[in-house]
């Protein structure tokens, strides 16, 4: 794997601790998340491994919701989404900043 795209994987797994750390840390369960400047870098494998065994590997809640709010042209985190929703994460990708948060604010069914 090139050195930037070790940098960025092991920086997209700090995101994830961080967020993490919060919700137990003080009972957060829902989170925005804006990535709408910081394309996703890696390929469907690197995604599907992320979300299948990485975040596993980080023990990281599934208990959680995240919005993922994503620039309106990029369809570069659309794998992200499908791979963690299978792998039985609480996440969405959200084009527009209100519908993202009115899904966080929404009780869960």
């Amino acid at each position: 794997m090139p050195r930037q795209q070790a940098g960025y994987h092991q920086y997209r797994a700090g995101i994830f601790v961080a967020l993490d750390a919060a919700r137990r840390a003080h009972g957060i369960k829902r989170f925005l998340v804006d990535v709408r400047n910081a394309p996703n870098l890696a390929n469907t494998v690197q995604n599907y491994h992320f979300a299948n065994a990485d975040m596993t590997a980080l023990d990281l809640q599934r208990d959680v919701r995240s919005a993922m709010l994503v620039a309106l042209w990029d369809h570069r985190h659309d794998f992200v989404e499908t791979f963690t929703q299978n792998a039985g994460y609480g996440v969405r990708l959200f084009r527009d900043e209100a519908t993202a948060i009115a899904w966080l604010e929404a009780p869960v069914p």
